[in-house]
């Protein structure tokens, strides 16, 4: 006479130790190890299914099956006088050229002259004269020395 055969649906298995031959189990995906199954985020089970549940800097596919790195950079979380470099599951800030400080909360100016190391101002010839609130400097010659004969907008750090 005819025959049939019953097939379990997606995400769960023929039971072994059923009393009926035809019962299905759930597949539980997450035994599997979830360095396997999520890539080394968190596995939870489902009937039939599996979620994962991702670690800080990364979120969910759309497929729910693995996660992938989170652009953090996007949400703009450095400071307006750095740059936001986006790394796996993570990002680092760091300030700009002529600006200190952690990058995400502060970024200060560097004044140039408050250092001999941080301007090329020749100190035998010249003494360094900071321009406005930014990171600027010229050279302004000591008594007795003379700037370079070149044009009057050129810079210069020696006289």
């Amino acid at each position: 006479i005819g025959s049939f055969e019953c097939a379990c649906r997606s995400g769960y298995c023929r039971s072994e130790n059923a009393t009926s031959p035809y019962a299905c189990q759930d597949i539980n995906e997450c035994a599997n190890s979830t360095a396997v199954v999520c890539k080394g985020h968190r596995c939870n089970n489902l009937p039939g299914d599996y979620r994962c549940e991702c670690n800080m800097g990364y979120e969910v596919a759309a497929d729910g099956h693995s996660c992938h790195d989170l652009d953090e950079c996007k949400s703009r979380p450095c400071h307006v006088h750095a740059t936001c470099e986006n790394t796996e599951g993570a990002y680092l800030c760091a300030c700009g050229v002529g600006y200190k400080g952690d990058g995400k909360k502060s970024c200060e100016v560097v004044d140039k002259c408050s250092k001999d190391e941080l301007n090329d101002c020749d100190k035998k010839t010249s003494k360094c004269a900071k321009i406005g609130m930014g990171a600027n400097y010229r050279c302004d010659c000591l008594k007795g020395y003379e700037p370079p004969v070149q044009n009057s907008t050129a810079t210069y750090f020696h006289c």
